[in-house]
C-alpha cells in the first residue's frame, strides 16, 4: 500500500483518486464503480457522495470549506447548504462514522470539514480515468434533492432499555415472514438471565443502555454489539441492540434481534420474561401484546419509571394517545433522575401533541430541550427538536417555524442517524404543503419514502405515502390518491399502527366526498362506510378527539346523502364530546354544521340557536375565522326565518370582518347571502350590485364554485322580477358536477332550473315541460323530509300550473308560516295577488 504525499497539490492528489483504487482505514474506494467495499460488507454510492468523499480525501489533513465543496460539487447549480450537509450526514452513515466520535469525517464549526483518515493507494491497481466512464462527479447537475416532513422518529427507551416516542405515526414491524438471522442457545442457569456472562460483556451492555436513555443510537449500537458478541445469550442484551437498530433503521435486523430476545426470554423468571418479551414484541410490531404485557409490569410495580416509558412508547406505536398522557401522569410526584426527567417530558409532549393539544405540547419540550442543552445530551436534545417543529406546524406558528426548523435540521444532520433525517424531510415536506409549494414539498417526500424504503421502515413509508396521496389528490389526481393510500393502509395494518389506519380511513372517505353528490351515490356510500370503519378504530383506541372529528365527518356525509336526520345525531354528538375536550373552536365548527342541517329540516329556531352558540365562541376566540363563519349561518337562518333585517345585520358584520382578514372566497359567499336578504326585503337593485361584484371578483380568481353560486342567486332575483329567459341563460354557465356542494343545495338548484323552464312554458301558453323535473325535486325532498325544499317545489308547481286558485296559494302560506317561513309566506303572498291580477285582466 503506497501513502499518499501531504505535499502533493490537492487538485492533482484528487485526480489521482478519481482514477485509482485507495483505502481509508478499513475501507475499500472503488471510484470509478461508485463503490466502497469491505469484508462481507459493500456500499454504492451517489456521484455526489463519491465526489464529496474524493474532494476531502484529496485534501485530507486541512479544513475544506462548506463553499469549496459546494462550488467543487456542485458548480453549476444553486443549492442550499442543507444539501451538503445531508451528503455528508450521509457518507458518515456508509461509513459507519459518527460525527461525535469521528473516525473518518469531522465537521469544524462554522468552518466546514476536514477528512481525519489518510488515504491510501493501492500498488498496481491503477484504474481508466473515471470520467471516460461516467459523468464527472465533480462536475454535472445537482442530485434530485427532496426534503420531506410528517414525523415517525421512534425515541427509545429501556430505564435500562430504551423510549420510542415518535413524529407522526408510530413506527413497529409484524414479525410474519422474517429468518431468524442466527441459532442461539439459552444458557445454562435461568437464575441470573438479565445479568451478562463476563465483566465486559456487563460494562458495554451497561454503557450501551446508558446510552440508549439519552437516545444516542449509533454509540449505543457500537456498545450493545460487542456486549452481544461476548454474551449472544443474553435476552436483555439482545433486546436493547434490537431497539438501537430500530433506532438506527436497520429495521430487518432490529426484528431479527427482537425475535432472538424473545427465545431467549422463554428461559427466564415470569417478571423479567414478560419485561423482555413485552420490549420485544413492540419492537417487532405485536403492540397489543405489548401494551397488555407492559400494563401488567405497571400494575405490579407502579411508579418505576422505566415501565412507565415502555409502556407509553407501545401505546403511542399503537395510537393510544390519550392513554399514553394518562399512563405518563402515573409519574407525577416520583422523583427522577435528570435523564429520566427530559424523557419523561419528551413522551409526555408526543401525547399531548397527538392528543391535538399543541400549546402543552410546545412548552412541555421546550422544557425538556432545556434540560437536554444544560445536561449535553445531543441525541435527545435533536429528537425534542422534531417534536418541538411539529408542534409549530400544529399551531400555525409561521414566524418561529423557519428559525426553529434551521436549527433542528443542523442537529440532525450532524447526528447522521438516516431515520432521522428522513424524519426531518417529512416535516418540511409537510410545512411546504400547508404553504401550498406543491413541487418543493412533494420532491422532499418522495426523497423520504425511498430512504424509509431503503431503510425498510414500513411505517415511515406509510407516512410518506400518506403526504403523497395529499398532494396528489390537491393536483386532482384521484385515481393515484387513491392508490397511494391503499398502499399506506396496507403498511398501517402490517405494523398494526391502527392510529394510522384510521388516519388513511378518513382522508379516502373524505376523497370519495369530493365527488358530485347528485351522481355520484356510490361514492358516497363508499365514503360513510370508510367513516364508521374509522370510527369503529378510535373508539376501540378511546381517542375522543378522533371520535368527535369522525362523526362530524359522518354528519357531512350523511347530509349529502339526504340522510338529515341522521347528520343532525352525528353534529349533537360531536358538538357535545368536543365541549367536553375543551375544544371551543372545533366545537363552533360543529355547531356551524348543526345549524345548516337543522335549517334544512326546517327546525329554524333550533338553527338560529346553534349559530349563536357558535357566535359566542367566536367572539371569545383567538381564531378570527370562526366568528364570521357563525354570522354567514346565522344570516342564512335568519334569511328562511323572513327575519331580514337580522340577517342584514349579520351578513354585514360577517363580511366586514371578511374584509380584516383578506379572504375572498367566503366574502364573496357572505355577499350572495346578504344579497339574499335584499331580495327578502325587496331592494332588488342593491342586490343585483352585489351579485355582480361577486360573480365578476369570482370569474376573475377562477373560482368556479362562488360564481357557480352567484349565477344562481342572478337567476333567483331575476326569476323574482318575472325575467325568465334572462334568469335561464344565467344558468349554462355552471357546471353539473365537478364541485361538492349538499345534496339539498344542489336540489333547491335544479328547483331553480325546473321553476324556470316551466315558467318559460307558460309564457308562451305552451303544456308545461317542467313539471316534470319539478316533481322528481319534489320525490326527492319528500323522500329526504326536507321540508322546506319541499315546500318551496309545492309552491313553485303551483306557479307552474297558472291554476289562479287561491285556496291552493292560501294552504302554502299557511304552512310556510307554521314553519316560520315568514320570507317564503311573503314571496306566495306576492305570487296569489300577481296571479289574481293577471285572471282579472284576462
Amino acid at each position: 500500500m503506497i501513502d499518499f504525499e501531504v505535499q502533493q497539490a490537492p487538485q492533482s492528489v484528487v485526480q489521482t483518486l478519481e482514477e485509482s483504487l485507495f483505502t481509508l482505514n478499513h475501507w475499500r474506494v472503488d471510484p470509478g464503480a461508485g463503490v466502497l467495499s469491505a469484508p462481507h460488507k459493500t456500499q454504492r454510492l451517489s456521484p455526489k457522495q463519491l465526489a464529496v468523499l474524493l474532494f476531502l480525501a484529496g485534501n485530507h489533513g486541512r479544513i475544506v470549506t462548506r463553499d469549496e465543496l459546494l462550488e467543487e460539487v456542485w458548480p453549476e447549480s444553486v443549492v442550499e447548504e442543507g444539501a451538503l450537509t445531508r451528503c455528508v450526514s450521509e457518507l458518515r452513515t456508509l461509513l459507519g462514522d459518527s460525527a461525535k466520535h469521528p473516525k473518518f469525517i469531522r465537521t469544524v464549526p462554522k468552518l466546514g470539514y476536514r477528512m481525519v483518515t489518510k488515504p491510501g493507494l493501492i500498488s498496481e491497481q491503477t484504474r481508466v480515468p473515471m470520467k471516460q466512464h461516467q459523468t464527472p462527479v465533480t462536475r454535472g447537475r445537482a442530485m434530485w434533492s427532496m426534503p420531506w416532513v410528517a414525523g415517525s422518529v421512534l425515541a427509545v427507551w429501556l430505564g435500562w432499555t430504551t423510549i420510542e416516542g415518535w413524529l407522526g405515526d408510530a413506527r413497529s414491524i409484524r414479525a410474519d415472514g422474517f429468518e431468524i438471522a442466527q441459532e442461539t442457545r439459552p444458557a445454562a442457569s435461568t437464575d441470573f438471565q438479565l445479568v451478562p456472562a463476563t465483566r465486559k460483556a456487563l460494562k458495554h451492555y451497561e454503557t450501551g443502555t446508558e446510552r440508549l436513555r439519552q437516545l444516542d443510537a449509533q454509540e449505543a449500537f457500537h456498545l450493545l454489539r460487542i456486549a452481544a458478541e461476548e454474551d449472544p445469550n443474553h435476552a436483555g442484551i439482545q433486546v436493547a441492540l434490537a431497539s438501537a437498530l430500530s433506532l438506527l433503521g436497520d429495521d430487518a435486523q432490529a426484528r431479527s434481534r427482537a425475535s432472538i430476545a424473545l427465545r431467549l426470554a422463554q428461559h427466564l423468571k415470569p417478571h423479567e420474561r414478560l419485561w423482555v418479551a413485552s420490549l420485544a414484541s413492540r419492537i417487532i410490531g405485536d403492540t397489543h401484546e405489548a401494551v397488555k404485557g407492559l400494563s401488567a409490569l405497571n400494575t405490579l410495580r407502579p411508579g418505576k419509571p422505566e415501565y412507565v416509558f415502555a409502556l407509553v412508547s407501545a401505546q403511542l406505536q399503537r395510537g393510544n394517545y390519550a392513554e399514553a398522557v394518562t399512563s405518563i401522569q402515573r409519574l407525577n410526584g416520583v422523583s427522577l433522575s435528570v435523564l429520566d426527567e427530559a424523557n419523561r417530558l419528551l413522551l409526555l409532549s408526543r401525547a399531548l401533541l397527538f392528543s391535538n393539544a399543541g400549546h402543552e405540547a410546545l412548552a412541555t419540550v421546550r422544557t425538556a430541550k432545556a434540560i437536554a442543552r444544560k445536561e449535553k445530551l445531543d441525541s435527545l436534545f435533536a429528537v425534542a427538536g422534531l417534536v418541538e417543529v411539529q408542534a409549530l406546524i400544529q399551531l400555525g406558528e409561521e414566524a418561529e417555524f423557519d428559525s426553529v426548523f434551521a436549527d433542528v435540521e443542523s442537529d440532525i444532520m450532524e447526528l447522521g442517524e438516516p431515520r432521522r433525517v428522513a424524519d426531518l424531510q417529512l416535516t418540511e415536506s409537510e410545512r411546504s404543503f400547508q404553504r401550498s409549494q406543491m413541487t418543493k414539498g412533494k420532491e422532499t417526500a418522495y426523497s423520504a419514502l425511498v430512504e424509509f424504503e431503503r431503510l425498510g421502515d414500513l411505517s415511515g413509508q406509510a407516512e410518506a405515502l400518506t403526504q403523497l396521496a395529499r398532494y396528489a389528490q390537491t393536483e386532482g389526481d384521484m385515481a393515484t390518491a387513491e392508490a397511494m393510500s391503499l398502499r399506506a393502509q396496507g403498511l398501517y395494518q402490517q405494523v398494526d399502527n391502527r392510529f394510522g389506519q384510521l388516519t388513511v380511513l378518513n382522508e379516502r372517505a373524505v376523497r370519495h366526498l369530493s365527488f358530485d353528490p347528485i351522481e355520484s351515490a356510490e361514492h358516497h356510500k363508499k365514503a360513510c362506510g370508510l367513516f364508521s370503519e374509522a370510527l369503529l378504530i378510535s373508539d376501540e383506541l378511546s381517542n375522543k378527539h378522533a371520535s368527535a372529528v369522525l362523526r362530524h365527518n359522518l354528519g357531512h356525509c350523511s347530509r349529502l346523502a339526504g340522510q338529515n336526520q341522521v347528520a343532525i345525531e352525528y353534529f349533537r354528538k360531536a358538538v357535545t364530546v368536543l365541549e367536553d375536550l375543551g375544544l371551543p373552536d372545533e366545537q363552533a365548527n360543529a355547531l356551524n354544521s348543526l345549524g345548516h342541517a337543522l335549517r334544512d329540516e326546517a327546525k329554524l329556531r333550533q338553527s338560529v340557536e346553534a349559530f349563536h352558540l357558535s357566535e359566542i365562541i367566536g367572539r371569545q376566540s383567538s381564531n378570527p375565522q370562526v366568528l364570521p363563519t357563525a354570522l354567514m349561518g346565522l344570516g342564512l337562518s335568519y334569511i328562511a326565518l323572513g327575519q331580514s333585517e337580522s340577517a342584514l345585520r349579520a351578513c354585514e358584520e360577517s363580511l366586514s370582518l371578511w374584509v380584516e382578514l383578506e379572504q375572498a372566497e367566503p366574502f364573496e359567499v357572505t355577499q350572495l347571502y346578504l344579497a339574499k336578504a335584499l331580495i327578502g326585503v325587496e331592494d332588488l337593485e342593491r342586490a343585483q350590485a352585489l351579485i355582480d361584484r361577486s360573480m365578476s371578483s369570482a370569474s376573475q380568481r377562477g373560482d368556479v364554485l362562488t360564481e357557480g353560486l352567484a349565477r344562481y342567486a342572478m337567476a333567483e332575483l331575476l326569476m323574482f322580477q318575472g325575467k325568465h329567459q334572462e334568469a335561464l341563460q344565467q344558468l349554462p354557465a355552471v357546471p353539473s358536477s365537478g364541485y361538492t356542494l349538499t345534496t339539498s343545495l344542489q336540489a333547491h338548484q335544479l328547483l331553480i332550473r325546473s321553476a324556470l323552464e316551466s315558467a318559460l312554458a307558460r309564457d308562451r301558453g305552451e303544456l308545461d315541460p317542467g313539471l316534470d323535473g319539478l316533481q322528481s325535486v319534489l320525490t326527492f325532498a319528500t323522500q329526504r323530509n326536507l321540508r322546506i325544499l319541499e315546500l318551496q317545489t309545492r309552491f313553485a308547481i303551483a306557479d307552474a300550473q297558472q291554476s289562479g286558485d287561491s285556496a291552493v296559494y292560501s294552504g302554502l302560506q299557511e304552512q310556510a308560516i307554521e314553519l316560520e317561513l315568514l320570507g317564503l309566506a311573503r314571496q306566495i303572498e306576492r305570487s296569489k295577488k300577481l296571479r289574481s291580477a293577471s285572471l282579472s285582466m284576462n
